[in-house]
């Protein structure tokens, strides 16, 4: 099995994460509705880093087969990121994140930012695994 197509999904999803939760972007609206102070001093870097990528990368395995089959009507990028971000994002992610949501007493806020993050990262990783997707030979 070659890993470079898991690596470089985990590895968009570690930048999508740190765009998504930046305080300029939906951060702060997170922060507030998870109840997480913003300070520094609590978190473990390393440790985020290595979890951030961690995470992504097993989720990429069965993505990758998922989205490892031929579409000529579509550009790999966007039959990969139509799989992810519909199949797993919308079907699978988000209905997690809502229960999560709901029974923690969150609120909308947290549901849409979590939800929002893992859909399009989910159909950005399928996109990337997707543009490696070489089709072999016919059975």
């Amino acid at each position: 099995m070659q890993f470079l197509p898991n690596i470089a999904a985990a590895v968009a999803a570690l930048v999508l994460g740190f765009v998504w939760y930046h305080p300029k972007v939906f951060g702060t609206i997170w922060m507030r509705a998870a109840g997480i102070s913003p300070d520094p001093k609590n978190i473990n870097f390393p440790v985020m880093i290595l979890v951030s990528l961690l995470v992504p990368f097993v989720i990429s395995m069965p993505l990758n087969y998922q989205v490892s089959h031929p579409d000529e009507h579509l550009h790999p990028f966007v039959h990969g990121f139509f799989h992810g971000a519909v199949y797993m994002g919308l079907m699978v992610a988000a209905p997690i994140v809502a229960l999560n949501s709901y029974y923690e007493n969150r609120g909308w806020g947290h549901f849409l930012v979590n939800a929002g993050y893992w859909v399009v990262t989910l159909g950005t990783m399928g996109g990337v695994l997707a543009m490696f997707f070489k089709p072999g030979p016919e059975m």
